[in-house]
């Protein structure tokens, strides 16, 4: 049996004053068994945050502090794994008096500490933690092991023996059914080098000797000091020692952050390790920082000394440019306008034509602020960069090394290479180079053309110094080295090698966790369907071959089918979609050829499925219609083998399983159809011969309401005829695979729910400005705040911000920076290649900054940019409307677009955004009033503000007085909790409180 535990740590989520009052033990007891326990107070902050709690009538109340009386005394905090820290103490002046009785400790009326008697009765506070998401699943393992086979068995299908840290996860242990077993291994054993100390299986984790729960009379060492050195789980909870060479059952234990990385101790090439982790896990780990490379040298324990990771070379890829500083993106615009020469400089001796372009593969700073490109193997001087250092952020290092070595110095010293266009063009750095007249700097400018297995963009490089990143790198892959302080090598792929998997579930600013829990009752699907939204979230919704395979492990006892949350609407209008997960339909790429598709007014059982010709054009067509195939392979490191003809005649169906099977899926979305090499895959087919590629369409829907594309129905399902009245059904006894049935059947059924977290917001009530706020954030965070929708607004107004009213948030405007355009909606993405321009547009293109930021739309769908001021009509979009005809609204309210984005904010959804709203035929009914020479505002905006971590989110949410069109030199932006958090800009030198977020 499998327990999810979700668990936080360290942050008052809920500090409940209770009105009824108890001695410090009573109080402790209740917090234990409501919360989490007494409070514990570790700093100032914490202080501060406890006075904000309004406390009514009440002067005093317990705190977690005691001092336990068992010879010498010492002030512990009541929460395990807590230590006690006399520089943090508050004590009222002339606290604690030394009275041998007065041991447990009181918060006064002035926020201050007093030692008490225990015995004493006054009000208390709990606190229950949350900051840092913590999934726990513990598992009973029902087979007999000694204590060293089940720690293998645990690492190598979860993380660990089990570990018990407190009373809370005793109590979770109870509740996990052992059948007729009485006892079970946990993760305590004794070593026997010397002095036996009780240590746990998971490495990092503390045995403290008061958090035990010994039998009575145990441990008992047999009466042999080397016999009894591993630990089981009694029947009654109780721990037992006894001998390590026993077989038991035994309990495991995952736990998932935002990445949880398992070390396999099996060799394999990177191809099979890659696919063992996507079957077993998320995916072979990826590294996106020294944060995580510390993380795997921890994992690792001294036990490998190397594995493979994600990355590998693209034998035939594109050499991408990259800054070294993993959080700074790459601006080709920028580097147009900084580039000299690529293939040589002022020092022919050095840097020759001799060399091929690709050669050429690192980057150099030559005055004035040009860059050049030269071999990485050449030796420089080379510039780093120290976030850290308040005076000197800059230092030019005059020792001539590779760039790798300079970039391994710069890491270990500082924080990284110099990167980015607003590092380089710092004054400290003129500075610096007019220093210098000798030799040019290294800078972390670098292509390559390794890739990330999963397509993560992350620029993060870890190289030895011995890597040689001017060579191509045909066939190898990436592994860390944890005896060589993690850096990595390349090596052949097809060399055998331990691995890293992770396991993820979260994205940037959300954490989502999705349980499956199936319900061993007959209900029909709408039945079942109340059912799970009273007592769990919906009928489960399945997104993928990963949720496939979770569902085919539960459990379904004696019943192999049970509804899921899809079903067909009668008269529902049917959507075309892409057979791979993750790849969304967009109708402005479509290639139909001339009067296709054929049924756009036909009978919903004409062709559902789509079918590619030679010349790349779409038709539709029957899905029981028996052609060739295209499979897409997105698993391959030879990027030659990604797509396969497969020349054996299935029905649109039979073809999607195969490929799924063999491969990864159908080849789907323009981008894998347009690919060089897809084109090469069907020389061999025909003129007029088409295929089955991924697109169908359906009238399906789940009953969540989401959009996801992902079908996995039988070899027999029918797409070509109405499904009117059916649900489907999960077979378990037949790969999970769907079944239509009436909805009125009966059946077991499957709910889920979900679990959304988010990232902690931390308002410091210090006064910094905004350079100090965010050297701050990053010293003890993460960084200054990010804002990406208006759930993270709505948190950040809730934080109580005491008197002041303002805070720095991590936006701030680039002085020298380039303008970007972004959508107003957020989530979606400005693409350069979707846009409708009217010819001459933008006008202001080489004008000066303070013109046109804001777009403006025509009747004829064309754009024009026009200064953010002008007061005209404009759209809004509703994305929460049932009654689809009024996703869009035109007001006929002149506005400028500032007030516009308000207005749709406050009264929709937002601005409209992106190029599928605007071009969907219900926004062009709305604009059918507009004369035509009128221009609209929409969501399109400009502008040079850039958040503080690196992130490329397009949220803003600034007051109405707000002005786009000037240029906001020296301005940071900042939250005002009395205007409904609307943003302010001020000068970044002001002093103001500031939020952090972790």
């Amino acid at each position: 049996k499998t327990i999810v535990l979700i668990l936080f740590s360290h942050y008052f989520h809920v500090s409940t004053f209770l009105v009824r009052k108890k001695t410090w033990t009573e109080a402790q007891q209740y917090c234990r068994e409501k919360h989490t326990d007494l409070v514990t107070v570790t700093n100032m902050k914490d202080m501060k945050r406890l006075i904000n709690i309004s406390a009514g009538e009440m002067k005093e109340a317990w705190i977690g502090l005691n001092d336990p009386i068992n010879g010498i005394r010492t002030w512990r905090w009541s929460l395990p794994g807590v230590e006690f820290n006399e520089s943090e103490t508050n004590w009222n002046p002339g606290e604690p008096w030394d009275r041998w009785i007065s041991n447990c400790g009181i918060l006064g009326w002035n926020a201050r500490w007093f030692n008490a008697y225990c015995t004493y009765q006054s009000f208390f506070l709990c606190y229950d933690g949350k900051i840092e998401l913590q999934v726990n699943y513990f598992h009973y393992i029902n087979e007999n092991k000694t204590w060293t086979e089940a720690q293998q068995y645990c690492r190598e299908k979860h993380t660990d023996l089990v570990t018990v840290t407190n009373m809370k996860d005793m109590k979770r242990l109870i509740n996990i059914s052992a059948g007729d077993q009485s006892e079970a291994w946990i993760g305590l054993y004794n070593q026997t080098n010397g002095t036996r100390t009780w240590c746990w299986s998971l490495p990092g984790v503390e045995f403290n000797e008061s958090e035990t729960n010994w039998m009575s009379g145990e441990p008992s060492d047999g009466g042999n000091q080397t016999s009894e050195n591993c630990e089981f789980l009694y029947e009654n909870l109780k721990w037992v020692d006894t001998g390590c060479h026993h077989g038991r059952f035994f309990f495991c234990y995952d736990e998932s952050n935002s990445q949880k990385y398992h070390l396999i101790r099996q060799k394999k090439s990177w191809t099979e390790a890659q696919h063992y982790c996507r079957e077993k896990h998320t995916d072979l780990v990826t590294v996106t920082n020294m944060k995580d490379m510390k993380r795997l040298i921890r994992n690792s324990n001294g036990e490998m000394k190397e594995a493979w990771i994600r990355l590998y070379d693209q034998t035939h890829g594109t050499r991408t440019w990259y800054w070294s500083l993993s959080r700074v993106e790459f601006n080709e615009n920028e580097a147009k306008q900084h580039k000299g020469e690529p293939r040589c400089y002022c020092h022919p001796k050095r840097c020759s034509s001799r060399y091929p372009k690709w050669y050429l593969n690192c980057g150099i700073l030559w005055w004035p602020n040009k860059w050049c490109y030269v071999r990485c193997r050449e030796r420089f001087y080379f510039l780093c960069y120290d976030e850290t250092n308040t005076t000197h952020k800059y230092y030019l290092i005059k020792e001539v090394n590779t760039w790798q070595e300079a970039q391994i110095y710069c890491r270990q010293n500082h924080t990284d290479l110099i990167s980015g266009t607003k590092q380089l063009q710092d004054e400290e750095v003129e500075k610096l180079m007019n220093s210098t007249c000798s030799l040019p700097p290294f800078i972390g400018l670098f292509r390559d053309t390794w890739r990330w297995s999963d397509e993560n963009s992350s620029s993060f490089r870890h190289w030895n110094k011995d890597f040689n990143n001017d060579i191509i790198n045909s066939g190898q892959c990436a592994m860390t080295v944890f005896d060589d302080g993690g850096s990595w090598k390349n090596e052949n792929c097809n060399k055998k090698k331990p691995f890293i998997c992770y396991d993820a579930q979260c994205c940037f600013m959300d954490c989502q966790l999705y349980q499956f829990h199936y319900i061993n009752e007959n209900k029909t699907w709408t039945e079942a369907q109340q059912y799970c939204r009273e007592k769990h979230t919906d009928l489960v919704t399945v997104t993928n071959m990963k949720d496939m395979k979770r569902l085919i492990n539960i459990s379904a006892g004696s019943k192999n089918r049970a509804w899921i949350g899809l079903h067909y609407q009668t008269h529902g209008t049917r959507t075309w979609y892409w057979s791979l997960p993750g790849v969304e339909f967009d109708v402005s790429e479509t290639n139909w050829m001339s009067g296709e598709p054929t049924d756009k007014h036909r009978n919903e059982i004409s062709g559902n499925c789509g079918f590619l010709f030679k010349s790349f054009t779409w038709a539709d067509e029957s899905c029981h219609h028996v052609e060739f195939f295209l499979c897409y392979d997105g698993e391959e490191t030879d990027r030659n083998q990604k797509y396969h003809l497969i020349e054996d005649k299935k029905t649109w169906q039979k073809a999607q399983i195969y490929c799924r099977e063999n491969h990864t899926d159908m080849i789907s979305g323009t981008k894998q159809i347009q690919d060089a090499r897809s084109a090469n895959v069907l020389n061999s087919v025909g003129n007029k011969t088409h295929i089955h590629f991924g697109l169908f369409r359906d009238a399906w829907k789940w009953s969540d309401g989401s959009s996801f594309s992902f079908r996995y129905w039988h070899k027999g399902f029918n797409n070509q005829q109405p499904n009117s009245g059916q649900c489907a059904m999960f077979k378990f006894n037949d790969k999970g695979r769907w079944r239509n049935e009436n909805c009125m059947a009966k059946k077991h059924f499957i709910c889920y729910d979900v679990y959304v977290f988010s990232c902690q917001f931390h308002y410091i009530n210090e006064n910094k400005t905004w350079t100090e706020a965010q050297q701050y954030c990053r010293e003890k965070h993460t960084d200054l705040v990010t804002v990406t929708n208006m759930k993270d607004m709505k948190r950040l107004i809730n934080i109580s911000a005491g008197s002041k009213n303002r805070a720095w948030i991590g936006l701030h405007y680039q002085t020298h920076g380039t303008r970007t355009w972004y959508w107003s909606l957020p989530g979606v993405e400005f693409d350069v290649s979707e846009t409708n321009w009217m010819s001459g547009e933008p006008t202001d293109k080489h004008r000066n900054e303070i013109s046109g930021n804001c777009g403006f739309l025509f009747k004829s769908f064309t754009w024009a940019d026009e200064s953010c001021h002008h007061v005209e009509f404009f759209l809004c979009y509703d994305g929460e409307e049932t009654d689809r005809n009024q996703k869009y609204h035109l007001i006929e309210d002149k506005k400028t677009w500032q007030k516009a984005q308000i207005y749709c904010r406050e009264n929709h959804t937002d601005m409209i955004s992106g190029t599928k709203q605007i071009q969907d035929a219900r926004s062009a009914n709305v604009l059918n009033s507009v004369g035509n020479k009128t221009h609209i505002h929409f969501g399109l905006f400009r502008d040079a503000w850039k958040w503080s971590d690196g992130s490329s989110f397009s949220f803003r949410y600034w007051h109405k007085g707000f002005n786009n069109q000037q240029p906001n030199s020296g301005q940071c932006a900042m939250f005002k909790f009395n205007d409904k958090g609307r943003w302010r800009n001020e000068n970044c030198m002001a002093k103001k409180h500031f939020i952090c977020y972790d």
